[in-house]
């Protein structure tokens, strides 16, 4: 199995993967399911958009420390059977195609009542995505955590083990 095979520095990937990225995704988008309509639209932009990249982050390709083989073997684990398979597909297709990409395309423009305009148009996550979002970093980070109990188990524990 993949796992068994990691080395040191691909398993403290995979802790980075847990306690880094899908830990802030958890954060952020249990923030976002608390704003309410009386947040200034840019808080609201912003928070979405930090949600969707942190969220996508280690399906992104960037930082890895593993083989293709693996990478692939890891991401296929991660994203098997997640409760909202729509959801994570359409936050990774937003982060690649309109959020951090500079080859984003305008769409139509937009006059706000402070007098700006916007052409970039920010994909802001519905309560109902975030909260999909979130349920489905949960069962990620569940996935990585029993996969890693070693890693979070008290230090005691480890080294009576050995």
């Amino acid at each position: 199995m993949w796992f068994e095979t990691l080395q040191l520095d691909q398993l403290e990937r995979l802790l980075i993967t847990d306690q880094g990225d899908l830990s802030f995704a958890e954060e952020l988008l249990l923030a976002y399911l608390r704003l309410d309509g009386s947040v200034d639209r840019v808080v609201l932009d912003g928070m979405s958009l930090a949600a969707v990249v942190v969220y996508a982050r280690p399906f992104s390709g960037n930082r890895t420390r593993l083989c293709k083989r693996e990478r692939e073997e890891v991401l296929d684990f991660l994203s098997a059977d997640l409760p909202h398979p729509d959801l994570h597909l359409e936050a990774l297709n937003d982060r690649n195609t309109d959020i951090a990409h500079s080859d984003a395309q305008p769409k139509d423009a937009t006059f706000h009542e402070n007098g700006t305009t916007s052409i970039f148009q920010v994909p802001r996550l519905s309560q109902r995505q975030a909260a999909g979002l979130l349920r489905n970093v949960l069962v990620m980070r569940e996935r990585l955590r029993q996969r890693l109990q070693w890693a979070y188990a008290p230090r005691s524990q480890v080294g009576d083990e050995q």
